[in-house]
């Protein structure tokens, strides 16, 4: 049988979804255009899914554990008691994941400030004159250890615009590398920074970095193999990689005398 405390977790757990899915919906406006403010934010929502998580986590140091014995609700002395303890917070939540993961969030963040990404997608166009599956398997190699130093979601954001204007410069399919540098971007099993799952895996103390490094390498050699196979067998015969889709046409010519005329 739910508790008094377990019904108000619920409670609170469901309005955070609620909260995360109405907050910006695609059709309808969002709470989230209530805190508009064009001054400050160039017309952009103030809030964001931290918001919720940030209002109803301090709500669970307000709200009681237990029927507190005010209003007469039961017989005795008055008493209240949260359900959540700040001390039971430091005991039990690992500050290690949550540096570790912000630590990537971080890196990625002032890589794009610094230029790094630019220059990283710069050296990733020389791979340009290379036959196509020679491309495949760079590209996997160097997105998977990129995604070491970075959260997944920058890394696909750096990589994918690149390869997706690469190709069409040649005259090939996007798709091609598009897809093998999107996996790769998981591939991520090297280093506490790289993932939330690697981190909380490194923050029980039991794994050091080094064993972390030495058993994630085969994984991400054997899921470089793993792709280079699947996108050049039936990954090419599903989505007829091999040819250019005639939309893309247009965009080639046009890429072409782009970059003829830099030059």
């Amino acid at each position: 049988m739910v508790g008094f405390g377990e019904g108000q977790v619920v409670i609170v757990f469901v309005s955070m979804v609620l909260l995360w899915l109405f907050r910006n919906p695609p059709i309808i406006s969002g709470w989230g255009d209530l805190f508009v403010d064009t001054d400050i934010n160039d017309g952009q929502s103030l809030v964001s899914d931290s918001t919720p998580c940030i209002l109803l986590g301090t709500l669970l140091f307000i709200l009681p554990e237990k029927r507190p014995n005010i209003l007469c609700w039961r017989k005795g002395k008055p008493s209240y008691t949260p359900i959540l303890k700040w001390q039971v917070v430091t005991k039990r939540l690992p500050w290690g994941v949550l540096i570790l993961v912000g630590g990537g969030f971080a890196m990625a963040q002032a890589s794009q400030e610094s230029g790094l990404s630019i220059w990283i997608g710069e050296q990733l166009k020389l791979l340009g004159g290379f036959h196509p599956l020679v491309m495949d398997l760079l590209i996997l190699t160097v997105v998977s250890f990129i995604t070491e130093l970075m959260s997944n979601l920058a890394t696909v954001q750096l990589v994918v615009p690149i390869l997706r204007d690469m190709p069409l410069s040649l005259g090939t399919n996007p798709l091609h590398l598009m897809i093998s540098g999107t996996i790769a971007c998981s591939f991520s099993f090297m280093l506490p920074v790289s993932a939330p799952s690697c981190a909380m895996a490194f923050a029980t103390g039991y794994i050091p970095i080094q064993d972390m490094a030495l058993a994630g390498l085969p994984m991400k050699i054997i899921s470089i193999g793993c792709t280079m196979l699947a996108v050049n067998t039936w990954g090419t015969t599903m989505f007829d990689l091999d040819t250019l889709p005639d939309f893309l046409q247009n965009n080639t010519t046009n890429t072409t005398t782009t970059t003829m005329q830099s030059v």
